[in-house]
């Protein structure tokens, strides 16, 4: 007997499949916005921080998404917030079980925010960027995104870094990864890229085979052809240009929509600027416009063709100083090729991305002169990586950099000054807004860095730009034109009438603090040669300029000895019996000014110390009589 569904099975069915319809056509009529258009309207309103905010609760929710972090990120970087991204992106990770994909955002996060560092910078976010990639590397090696991302920041790095070869050998694992698989748009890169790398190591036969072999598979596509279709004879002048630091950082593309996209992109990698870009195809990381001016970008080549030398202790002689006014064969000249070889040490240090005890233990290495200038430089390194529009990022500065060696504390802190005042030579007001989040001490040793390096790599150029530490509180410019002093002492070449001349380029109102950084910059440096120190200070100096010189080798010489103690008074025991008897007094002075420096003046230690000492100086007729008698 064959079975037969009942009129009221049958009814049942149709009532079940009429409501599938109804909720269906619903649906389909009353679709709810993605989160992406939720979040959009809200940047459509002005609404930045509820959007970003909505897209972060579902980025915890979906970490496993690379168009929501991509979308994300673009919104990040038009706001100029991408210490956010980066913030969020490390809470997202921190627990080591996060997807690939959170990962990858991470990387690309941390180079969304390069172009704000400047092209000095860029290698301690690029360093970051690839430790998240090498995350992934590590946990699955043949990743095809976590290999290109890898070599795509090394190819990125100057060739004074020797990074060229690993970013081939990265290129070449996405080349073997992707072989024998279905063609995806994003494999256009590997051909790109790799041939790009082989030009820039001089095999640039094997790269345009390379390049051939990516017209296989990607036929007519305009980027091989640019490629191509260049003479031999150009090809590494283009490429060179392509990823030199003004034009491959200026304004960097990592929308990595290419990742999911259907079709090739018209546009990945333009070899040339004025090509079109194609929104949201990205991928490329390429500049879209230069942001470097002049003074900038001499001061970054200079860093370039002297870094090789700056790095070998055994080739400082051929550091060419011209540039910051110490000529060649003058007496300086070796003091302070090997107070930039300290410097660049610890900044290439941080840059490798040592732990405490690695860099605690290269400090350690060095000799007593050179070992101080290392700490400076690892302040500069830290400070890379820093945006002066994040607060927490420079409250966390000046207590990372404390866990270093706290003896080197104030030379940690102007370290970080100095690179600030490199990297943001024109914008004062907004520096000052910043130092305003660290405390008073940090803030005071920041100030003093920051006018050091200010003057030291654009006042021959510009004189002018000493004023701008009238644009600041009182208490902060006096802090800014003690390091200018600093600085003018080494400008002025150690010749005291060059010197003398360039104190009085000075703001009359602060020209007393830049008297004392100069003395504190000619004790500090030549703590082996006290004798040409107080050499200085001559019986005819005016009495007013002497006491500030007086106060300024006090404070040289204490914060010299507060980070090596064994080494200062092993040099004042080769010092003549009234030089030390001098340097003696001077320290016991320092130190007893210590004592009052941290009251008044909003707890700015720097210059209540100064002050202090300086009182010392001008009243205490013991102290006047000590250190003449020492005569």
């Amino acid at each position: 007997m064959m079975y037969t569904r009942s009129w009221l099975d049958r009814s049942s069915i149709a009532i079940v499949l009429a409501g599938i319809i109804l909720i269906v056509a619903s649906c389909t009529t009353t679709r709810q916005p993605t989160v992406m258009q939720l979040a959009e309207q809200h940047f459509q309103r002005g609404e930045n921080d509820q959007g970003l905010t909505l897209l972060e609760e579902h980025m915890q929710q979906e970490p496993q998404s690379l168009e929501l972090g991509n979308f994300y990120r673009k919104h990040i970087v038009r706001l100029n917030q991408e210490d956010r991204a980066i913030s969020f992106f490390k809470k997202l990770t921190q627990d080591g079980s996060s997807p690939p994909e959170a990962y990858y955002n991470f990387a690309f996060a941390y180079i969304d925010k390069i172009p704000r560092v400047g092209p000095m910078g860029a290698g301690f976010l690029s360093k970051r960027s690839i430790a998240q990639f090498k995350i992934v590397q590590d946990r699955a090696p043949d990743d095809w995104i976590a290999n290109y991302g890898i070599g795509m920041n090394y190819l990125h790095w100057p060739d004074y870094f020797k990074k060229t070869e690993g970013a081939l050998g990265y290129f070449e694992k996405c080349m073997q990864i992707q072989q024998g698989k279905p063609v995806k748009p994003q494999y256009l890169l590997t051909y790109l890229r790799m041939g790009d790398a082989l030009v820039r190591g001089g095999d640039v036969q094997r790269a345009y085979d390379t390049w051939r072999a990516g017209e296989q598979l990607f036929p007519g596509h305009a980027d091989l052809l640019d490629r191509l279709n260049t003479p031999r004879e150009r090809i590494e002048a283009a490429i060179r240009d392509l990823y030199n630091p003004n034009n491959s950082i200026g304004a960097i593309d990592t929308d990595i929509s290419i990742l999911w996209a259907n079709r090739v992109p018209q546009h990945v990698v333009p070899m040339h600027r004025e090509l079109p870009r194609q929104a949201g195809v990205g991928g490329q990381l390429q500049a879209a416009s230069p942001t470097l001016d002049a003074s900038q970008m001499n001061l970054f080549s200079w860093f370039t063709r002297n870094l090789p030398y700056l790095s070998d202790r055994g080739a400082l002689s051929k550091v060419d100083m011209s540039a910051l006014g110490v000529q060649r064969g003058s007496h300086l000249e070796n003091r302070v090729n090997a107070i930039a070889h300290g410097m660049i040490s610890g900044f290439m240090a941080e840059l490798e991305g040592e732990p405490l005890e690695t860099l605690r233990s290269k400090a350690a290495a060095l000799d007593s002169f050179t070992r101080p200038f290392f700490h400076e430089g690892l302040g500069m390194g830290y400070a890379a990586a820093v945006s002066v529009d994040s607060g927490g990022e420079l409250k966390r500065m000046s207590a990372t950099l404390n866990d270093i060696d706290p003896n080197f504390q104030r030379l940690h802190l102007a370290g970080a000054g100095m690179w600030f005042g490199l990297e943001n030579a024109r914008t004062t007001e907004r520096i000052a807004e910043s130092f305003q989040q660290l405390d008073p001490f940090a803030e005071a040793y920041a100030y003093e860095g920051y006018g050091f390096a200010r003057t030291l790599f654009y006042y021959k150029s510009n004189p002018q730009v000493i004023n701008a530490g009238t644009q600041l509180r009182s208490e902060a410019a006096a802090n800014f034109y003690h390091g200018v002093g600093r600085a003018l002492w080494i400008l002025s070449g150690a010749d005291p009438k060059a010197g003398d001349q360039t104190l009085e380029t000075v703001p009359q109102e602060y020209r007393l603090h830049a008297y004392s950084g100069f003395a504190m910059g000619m004790a500090f440096t030549q703590v082996d040669d006290v004798g040409a120190v107080f050499a200085r200070v001559t019986p005819g100096t005016d009495k007013e300029h002497r006491s500030m010189l007086l106060t300024g080798i006090t404070m040289g010489l204490y914060i010299r000895r507060l980070g090596d103690p064994g080494y200062v008074d092993s040099m004042l025991q080769k010092a003549s019996a009234g030089d030390r008897c001098r340097a003696r007094e001077l320290l016991s002075v320092g130190s007893d000014a210590l004592k009052d420096a941290s009251v008044g003046n909003g707890g700015d230690m720097h210059a209540n110390w100064r002050a202090a000492i300086h009182a010392r100086i001008e009243s205490s007729d013991s102290a006047h009589e000590t250190f003449a008698a020492c005569a």
